[in-house]
């Protein structure tokens, strides 16, 4: 018997690191893992916040300081995916060409990749323009 969910595990990691290294917003992917994802349409992001410089006293030290962890929730916009069916006789009559790595890894750097990238990029537009930024970065305004 073929442990499938092992695999499914091993896929998912290596189309995550496929993700960062193909996305030009890869960078972004560092946080995640402090997101808490319990299902549904919402995660959970945490803010750190804290005190900023004291001066130093030699007699008393350093000045106290506080930091605060709240977590800030979001709710998921999106719900995308696709289902590729692929036999054995597929795989065998393709010369293993059309495999499940070769068709995941092709479908995640060629659709998953640029649709990411796309959706983060209009995002950070669609926030900075609710921010208001001056007339000067709006040139048909």
């Amino acid at each position: 018997m073929v442990n499938t969910i092992a695999y499914a595990q091993i896929f998912q990691k290596n189309l995550d690191l496929l993700m960062i290294q193909e996305s030009t917003t890869g960078w972004m992917e560092d946080n995640a893992g402090r997101v808490i994802y319990d299902g549904g349409n919402t995660v959970k992001i945490p803010k750190i916040s804290m005190d900023g410089m004291g001066d130093y006293d030699r007699s008393s030290g350093f000045v106290s300081g506080s930091v605060t962890l709240e977590y800030e929730t979001k709710t998921m916009t999106q719900d995308r995916g696709r289902s590729f069916l692929l036999d054995a006789m597929d795989v065998n009559e393709s010369n293993f060409v059309a495999n499940a790595s070769n068709v995941l890894s092709e479908f995640q750097r060629t659709k998953v990749v640029p649709e990411i990238d796309a959706y983060r990029y209009s995002s950070i537009w669609a926030d900075a323009l609710g921010a208001r930024l001056p007339v000067l970065f709006y040139p048909n305004s």
